[in-house]
């Protein structure tokens, strides 16, 4: 089973200081929701919007040579 490519993790606070945590994979409305995404699925994502970009001129716009780059640089540093 693969993991799903964004998860949250949801605090509800109901009449008490200590809130309730639970992970879900949706946020939830009135909660505190913070956002986690597989980093996999983070440096794809990166690399497609890079890819709007990509052009055979060097001049303009990003070339393969430094989507691939950074895509080993993201692997290596997460």
């Amino acid at each position: 089973m693969k993991a799903p490519e964004i998860i949250y993790r949801t605090t509800t606070y109901l009449d008490t200081d200590k809130g309730k945590t639970v992970w879900k994979s949706h946020p939830v409305a009135g909660a505190e929701n913070v956002e986690y995404i597989r980093k996999d699925a983070f440096i794809e994502k990166a690399c497609e919007w890079l890819n709007n970009f990509y052009s055979e001129d060097r001049h303009c716009y990003f070339v393969k040579e430094d989507i691939d780059n950074f895509k080993q640089a993201m692997e290596e540093q997460l």
